[in-house]
């Protein structure tokens, strides 16, 4: 009697792994399945891209836009500075030195002459206290020169440097 409960019970163990074992090779087989599938998929894809490509050559370039009627020959005038004449722009800023590069246009400007930074970040005027070029100070700069500003705000590139007149 115990050795048919032991048959039975070792028949009930090789069902178990006998289907344990076919549920792995099953789910195998799918996922091989899908991986042909993928393949299949990538080709078809590659297909239509380059059938795409192909079709992109002989299709005719999209028309362009007349550009907008403006008169480009003279520049448009600045609005005057009550503040006074401009003199340069702030080509970039540096906030950890607290200073600006500036490219001067026209002019010159010395050590303790006031000057207006305006732009869009707002405006502020200030006495100009130190000036620096090549990272050598100096006391007067001229047109044409780029030069390091010490300022006492934050600036912006493309800010626009006056120089007031009292």
């Amino acid at each position: 009697m115990a050795a048919r409960k032991k048959a039975k019970k070792s028949k009930a163990k090789k069902a178990k792994k006998t289907k344990r074992a076919t549920r792995g090779r099953r789910t195998a087989k799918k996922s091989a399945v899908r991986k042909r599938v993928g393949a299949g998929r990538k080709k078809a894809q590659a297909r239509a891209r380059t059938k795409r490509r192909a079709q992109g050559a002989t299709r005719k370039p999209a028309a362009k836009r007349p550009a907008p009627a403006t008169d480009r020959s003279a520049p448009a005038p600045e609005p005057a500075a009550a503040s006074g004449e401009r003199i340069g722009v702030v080509i970039e800023y540096h906030p950890h030195l607290a200073m600006a590069t500036v490219q001067l246009e026209n002019g010159r400007l010395r050590v303790g002459e006031m000057v207006r930074i305006k732009g869009n970040g707002g405006e502020f005027t200030q006495t100009v206290g130190w000036l620096e070029v090549d990272h050598v100070h100096v006391d007067e700069v001229h047109a044409g020169q780029t030069f390091g500003l010490r300022l006492s705000q934050h600036a912006r590139a493309q800010d626009v440097v006056y120089k007031v007149l009292q």
